[in-house]
């Protein structure tokens, strides 16, 4: 479709004319996969968490503390490889890097 094609075109422009978003989204993704003890080389990052439940659960309190996070579970990923999917953006702030990763924590020690 056509406003799709305008969306790619419009952001294929502001790659080129300003590598600083480059930079931001490595950086945060650099900062994120550190915390989680993964690979950084993209900008989706997975947490396997197992049992679809525990992923489902993950996955809401992270939006009760206002951070968008997707369970992928099956049919999608084998059973108990149920997974959170992180997105991380170059506009995300170096903030909301911070209260991912804190967010993350709390999640983990649940």
């Amino acid at each position: 479709p056509v406003p799709i094609v305008a969306a790619a075109r419009a952001a294929i422009a502001v790659a080129l004319r300003d590598p600083a978003h480059h930079e931001r989204l490595w950086r945060h993704v650099a900062r994120v996969a550190a915390h989680l003890g993964v690979e950084g080389d993209a900008p989706i990052l997975p947490i396997i968490l197992g049992p679809a439940e525990r992923a489902l659960a993950a996955a809401a309190a992270l939006h009760n503390e206002g951070i968008d996070v997707v369970a992928i579970r099956p049919p999608t990923v084998p059973e108990g490889t149920s997974r959170l999917r992180l997105t991380v953006s170059a506009a995300h702030s170096e903030d909301d890097i911070t209260r991912l990763i804190t967010a993350l924590q709390l999640v983990r020690e649940a």
